[in-house]
Order: structure tokens, then C-alpha cells, then sequence
């Protein structure tokens, strides 16, 4: 005499739930990463950066949104942000002007927020999936 017991774990819809989820997961931590960075971005000559960040959903090794990649990206336009970014004038002064301007911030706003947190970008992302 046998005896048989089936479990069904319910895979595909885990993942399907998963995946409806990803986008909110990472466009969640990635606010919370612009949180951690606007405190950091330079007011400068024009007061436009401070205020010209922007969080959205993007793009994986050219996968459209949707595809299964979750991607979230913190933008900050025009050359005046990767100019006050990396700070080039130190490096390369005869090619890009003059002397970076700072009343408030600093270079490279958006590496150390990016490596301080992380983790808790990880645990939004975790949480929100259920993981």
C-alpha cells in the first residue's frame, strides 16, 4: 500500500506576482536613493540642479521595460550636472573653464549615498518583493 501527496507551490504565479512587483520595488528604493542624494547635489552658479533630478523606470542591455529586467535610474540633465558631478575642472582645466562653484553640496553626489545605502535600497527592494 502507496501513498501519494501533491503540493503544489503555486511557482508561475510566485513569479508572476514577483514580476508585477519588480518595477514598484526598485523605482521605490531608487526614490529612497534620491532622498539620500539631494542633500548632496551642489547649488552652484545656477540653482537648477538641486531641483532637477528626476527618478524613473529604464532600460537593461537594451531589454524594453517589461522584458524581466527591473531597472530604476536617478537622472540629473545636461552637461552642467556631469560637470559639477565629477568635478573635471581639477583634472582638465584648459579644457573645461573655469573654477566648479559650490555654496552648498559637493562632487561626486551621487557615489556615496549610492555605496553608503545600498543595502537599504537592497531591504526596500527585498521588502516590497517579499523576499
Amino acid at each position: 500500500m502507496g501513498i501519494e501527496y501533491e503540493f503544489n507551490l503555486h511557482f508561475a504565479e510566485r513569479k508572476a506576482e514577483m514580476a508585477e512587483r519588480g518595477d514598484e520595488a526598485v523605482l521605490l528604493a531608487m526614490s529612497f536613493m534620491h532622498g539620500q542624494v539631494t542633500p548632496l547635489v551642489p547649488i552652484g552658479e545656477t540653482e537648477n540642479l538641486v531641483g532637477s533630478g528626476d527618478v524613473g523606470l529604464g532600460y537593461v542591455d537594451g531589454a524594453a521595460i517589461g522584458d524581466g529586467e527591473h531597472v530604476a535610474h536617478l537622472f540629473y540633465p545636461g552637461p552642467y550636472a556631469l560637470y559639477q558631478h565629477e568635478g573635471v575642472y581639477f583634472r582638465r582645466p584648459a579644457h573645461y573653464g573655469r573654477v566648479l562653484s559650490h555654496t552648498h553640496g559637493e562632487s561626486f553626489f551621487l557615489i556615496r549615498p549610492m555605496i553608503q545605502d545600498a543595502d537599504i535600497a537592497l531591504d526596500i527592494v527585498r521588502e516590497r518583493l517579499g523576499l
